[in-house]
């Protein structure tokens, strides 16, 4: 018996739901003492979807989860949504990418990101009007960039058993 490819609709708020969920199941799994070093899992998730299936998630969606996501980490409401539209708009512009396999995304997303949470350390320095501490920010990224790999291979398994196309 041959499955049939979900709904459009579904594969159209895939993108969405599983990027809610893991937020929600990162921040359950991580303890209370741990979490000012836990990294923004919402930037390699949607650095994923902005490189390989492009058109999964429109702008309000980005925006929305980020501002989950700050309300969910405690910060500053804004912060996410502005650092997430750019790293997705980073995301978009090299359309070969895909093309160069899984080591060339994860490179390119571990600069990006660098930049992203650079751009995250300076808005909320901005936001207490005094530099923050960078260490947390540091391990922050250095985890983000760890965990990409296994973020891109499990929404890469869901996708397939989703039977989504891949073709932006």
């Amino acid at each position: 018996m041959h499955s049939q490819p979900y709904s459009r609709p579904l594969q159209i708020a895939l993108p969405s739901i599983i990027a809610l969920l893991l937020i929600l199941l990162g921040m359950a799994l991580t303890p209370a003492p741990l979490r000012l070093v836990e990294p923004p899992l919402l930037l390699p998730l949607l650095y994923f979807w902005a490189v390989l299936y492009p058109r999964g998630l429109s702008l309000l969606s980005v925006f929305i989860l980020g501002l989950i996501s700050d309300i969910l980490m405690g910060i500053p409401l804004g912060t996410l949504p502005l650092i997430s539209l750019l790293l997705h708009w980073l995301g978009h512009r090299d359309e070969y990418l895909p093309r160069r396999g899984f080591k060339a995304i994860w490179l390119r997303f571990c600069l990006h990101g660098a930049l992203a949470m650079l751009a995250y350390y300076i808005l909320l320095s901005m936001y207490q009007w005094r530099w923050m501490a960078w260490p947390p920010v540091a391990i922050q990224s250095l985890l983000m960039m760890a965990c990409y790999p296994a973020l891109h291979w499990l929404q890469m398994h869901l996708l397939r058993v989703m039977k989504v196309e891949l073709n932006g």
